[in-house]
C-alpha cells in the first residue's frame, strides 16, 4: 500500500493494520525531518531487524550497523556530529551488554533508544545517562524515534533533562 509515496509493509504489521495505517501517516507527516535522519544501531544480531529497518529506511532515515559494542564506539567516535540517534539493543549473545555500552559512552548530545525484550524492564535495572526511551515492541520503537527526530534529535538531546529514574517507566519524555 502506498500513501503519497510513503510505504508500510503490511506483512510486517498484518496483525494491526490500523497501526500500521497510523505509522505511515505520521511518516508521511515527518517525511522532511526523516529524511537523511541518521542512526547508529547496536545489536549483535541485526538481521532479527531486518523488516523493521526496511520500514524506517522507506521512510528515509539511514543507519549505521554495529554488531558489537566496540565497533559501536569506533564508529560513534568516528561520526558522533553526524547521528541524530543511536538505538541499542540490550542483551548481547557474547560480551559486554547493550546498556554497558550506552554507559561507558559520552551520549551528551545524542540520544539513545534501547530496544529490548521486557527482561531488562522487569530487572527495574537504572537507566544509563541519555537514554531516551525503552521500547520491547517494535511500533514502540518506531513511535520513540519518531517523536525524537521530530523533536530536533540530537540538538534536542542536547537540551533534554534525564531524570534519574529506573526502567519502571518505558519513556522519559515531558
Amino acid at each position: 500500500h502506498t500513501q503519497s509515496g510513503v510505504y508500510y509493509d503490511t506483512n510486517f504489521f498484518s496483525h494491526n493494520q490500523n497501526l500500521a495505517m497510523d505509522i505511515t501517516l505520521r511518516a508521511h507527516d515527518l517525511r522532511p525531518i526523516l529524511t537523511n535522519s541518521l542512526v547508529l544501531w547496536v545489536d549483535d544480531n541485526p538481521h532479527h531487524n531486518n523488516k523493521l529497518r526496511r520500514v524506517l529506511e522507506k521512510f528515509g532515515i539511514k543507519f549505521d550497523l554495529a554488531t558489537s559494542n566496540e565497533v559501536a564506539t569506533n564508529l560513534f567516535h568516528q561520526n558522533h556530529e553526524n547521528y541524530d540517534a543511536v538505538i541499542s539493543n540490550v542483551h548481547r549473545d557474547v560480551g559486554s551488554q547493550g546498556d554497558e555500552f550506552v554507559a561507558a559512552g559520552d551520549f551528551t548530545n545524542v540520544p539513545v533508544l534501547l530496544y529490548c525484550q521486557g527482561s531488562f524492564m522487569e530487572d527495574k535495572r537504572p537507566l544509563p545517562n541519555h537514554v531516551y526511551a525503552v521500547a520491547h515492541r517494535p511500533d514502540y520503537l518506531i513511535t520513540f524515534l519518531f517523536d525524537l527526530l521530530s523533536r530536533g534529535g540530537a540538538p534536542f538531546a542536547a537540551g533534554y533533562q534525564y531524570n534519574d529514574r529506573t526502567t519502571t517507566s518505558t519513556n522519559r519524555s515531558h
